[in-house]
């Protein structure tokens, strides 16, 4: 079931994506009206396609544990791309399926991480973007955690575990469930491809400059590279060192 509602949602965001490239830019809010119904200044109007949440989750029969979104809630945010930003948009992050969902006249729509449709999300402090790990694999979002000379990026990861049936001395199994995995950190340098962040001291070694004094501040602040908010400190005392 989910195999297939990830397949059938990759094959709109292809349709939605041809749509969206033929848009007339704008910078609007959302407005409250039908599919095709607006006059260009309507992200829905764009996308066409319509998902009832039974369509895009499948109507479960057995229990899942867990959730596939980093908020349940849609919360208002804001969607940059290339054709203007659009204000006031009710949207959540589906870390599993990889993409956005905004809800609209009690409908909800799929917004694939595709640089065409979209650059950038700001869902109240937090920093979407639209970024690739390798030309081979396709764009994804990520958290932006700091950027300047050096950008540091976060990606959340969530896994589907199938149920499991009940072993010999037990009379139930275990649900099928969404599990956290750990948070992925990835680093780029000027333009440079993202590289992913596993130790300290080779991190610190890929800056261009400063190597000494990031090490040394690393140090004070017993700075851990499995840490994000550490990290984070770490690149943003590099940006903005002098």
């Amino acid at each position: 079931m989910l195999r297939n509602s990830r397949m059938l949602c990759n094959r709109i965001a292809i349709y939605a994506t041809f749509l969206f490239s033929i848009f007339i830019p704008v910078d609007a809010q959302v407005q409250p009206v039908g599919v095709g119904g607006g006059v260009g200044v309507n992200l829905a109007d764009h996308m066409l396609i319509k998902y009832a949440e039974k369509s895009l989750h499948g109507t479960p029969t057995e229990r899942i544990d867990g959730s596939p979104y980093l908020s349940d809630e849609y919360a208002k945010g804001e969607i940059y791309s290339d054709h203007g930003k659009y204000s006031d948009v009710m949207i959540r992050y589906n870390i599993f399926a990889d993409h956005l969902e905004f809800r609209l006249n009690n409908a909800v729509y799929i917004l694939d991480p595709n640089p065409k449709i979209m650059r950038k999300v700001q869902l109240g402090d937090l920093t979407l973007v639209v970024d690739q790990i390798e030309t081979s694999l396709p764009p994804g979002l990520f958290i932006l955690l700091d950027s300047g000379k050096i950008t540091l990026l976060l990606k959340k990861v969530i896994v589907f575990r199938e149920k499991q049936e009940p072993k010999a001395i037990e009379t139930t199994g275990k649900p099928a469930r969404y599990a956290t995995a750990p948070d992925v950190m990835y680093l780029r340098i000027g333009n440079e491809k993202l590289t992913k962040v596993t130790n300290l001291k080779k991190m610190i070694a890929t800056f261009p400059d400063h190597n000494e004094e990031m090490m040394q501040f690393a140090k004070e602040k017993k700075i851990s590279s499995n840490k994000p908010d550490e990290l984070k400190l770490l690149v943003n005392y590099y940006n903005n060192y002098k």
